[in-house]
C-alpha cells in the first residue's frame, strides 16, 4: 500500500504505511533481509516528501547497510539507496558526503552497467557540479 501512496501523492499515509511494516518486520526478526532495507528506502523517499530529511538520511543509511551485507555494493537497488543518500546529503548541506558517495556511485554503476548507458555522462557530471557549487558557496562566506 505504500507504494500506492506514495505514487498518488499522499505521503503522511506512504509513511505511515511503511512505519507499520516497519515494525512488524522488526517484530518478526526480518529486520536484516534485503525486502527490509527496500521498505527502509521507500521510508525513506517518504521522510524527503514531507520534509523530515534527518529521518529520511536514518533509514537511507540502515537501508544501505543492510542492502550492501544482502545483496552486495553493485545491486541496482544499493546503487538506488546511494543515490537517494547522496541527493539527501547533499539537501542537508554535506556536501563532502554527497560527492563521495556520487563518485563510488557512479564508480559502480560503470563497472556494473558501462558507460554506454545514456543516463551516464550526465550523472558522471554531478559530483563536479556538487563541487563547484560548494566552492561557490565557500567564496561567498568569506
Amino acid at each position: 500500500m505504500g507504494v500506492m501512496f506514495y505514487k498518488v501523492g499522499r505521503y503522511g499515509e506512504d509513511r505511515g504505511s511503511f512505519q507499520s511494516a516497519v515494525a512488524k518486520l522488526r517484530a518478526s526478526g526480518e529486520s536484516k533481509s534485503a525486502f527490509f532495507g527496500i521498505v527502509l528506502n521507500q521510508m525513506g523517499l517518504a521522510s524527503v516528501q514531507l520534509y523530515r530529511i534527518d529521518k529520511a538520511i536514518e533509514l537511507f543509511e540502515e537501508a544501505r547497510t543492510i542492502l550492501e551485507q544482502e545483496c552486495g555494493s553493485c545491486h541496482l537497488e544499493t546503487l538506488g539507496v546511494y543515490s537517494n543518500l547522496a541527493a539527501t546529503y547533499d539537501a542537508m548541506g554535506r556536501l563532502e558526503d554527497a560527492i563521495g558517495i556520487l563518485e563510488y556511485f557512479l564508480k559502480m554503476r560503470e563497472e556494473k552497467l558501462g558507460t554506454a548507458n545514456p543516463d551516464f555522462d550526465d550523472e558522471k557530471k554531478r559530483p563536479a557540479e556538487r563541487s563547484r557549487k560548494d566552492t561557490e558557496q565557500k567564496r561567498k562566506i568569506t
